[in-house]
């Protein structure tokens, strides 16, 4: 898809919508909760899902639905620290020699090519569960578990009234 990302509902209807375009409020909204840790991830993945489960869920964050992405980013992120670890301990480079010992050629690590894939795979994934500093700013959560996000944008769009009840 080229250009910017759509912008989410919910960032429409707190911005008041300056583009006029029609807003789709049919927009799904899955059951909150992501559910237990899939088995299959790796030990360190798993301790990466436990970390920002504890961050994102209390934010309303998560649904079921959000399951395999999240497992995705977990993953990527052990993939990428293994291979910043080996680049770390063995270098970016091999350096192959003829028979003499001179130098023949030097060959970038796969592990340095596998780091950058994996870096832009992280900040795509990320982003979309606002885990870098811009895409937490277009962000909004509720307040409140009590008020749904729905509730919340619906009285705090422009031209809405607010009901008072005591």
């Amino acid at each position: 898809m080229r250009g910017r990302k759509p912008k989410p509902f919910a960032l429409k209807v707190l911005q008041g919508n300056p583009g006029h375009q029609s807003l789709n409020d049919n927009v799904p909204k899955p059951k909150e909760g992501i559910g237990p840790c899939p088995k299959w991830l790796s030990r360190g993945a798993k301790a990466e899902w436990r970390r920002l489960v504890a961050e994102l869920g209390p934010l309303g964050m998560l649904t079921r639905v959000d399951r395999d992405s999240l497992s995705a980013y977990c993953t990527c992120l052990v993939q990428w620290k293994e291979c910043v670890d080996f680049i770390e301990k063995n270098g970016k480079t091999i350096v192959f020699r003829n028979d003499k010992g001179e130098t023949k050629y030097v060959q970038t690590v796969p592990q340095a090519g596998l780091a950058m894939k994996l870096l832009d795979q992280l900040k795509s994934i990320g982003s979309e569960f606002g885990l870098t500093p811009l895409s937490r700013g277009r962000l909004s959560v509720p307040k409140s578990k009590k008020e749904s996000l729905r509730d919340k944008l619906m009285v705090n769009a422009p031209g809405r009234v607010r009901s008072h009840s005591a």
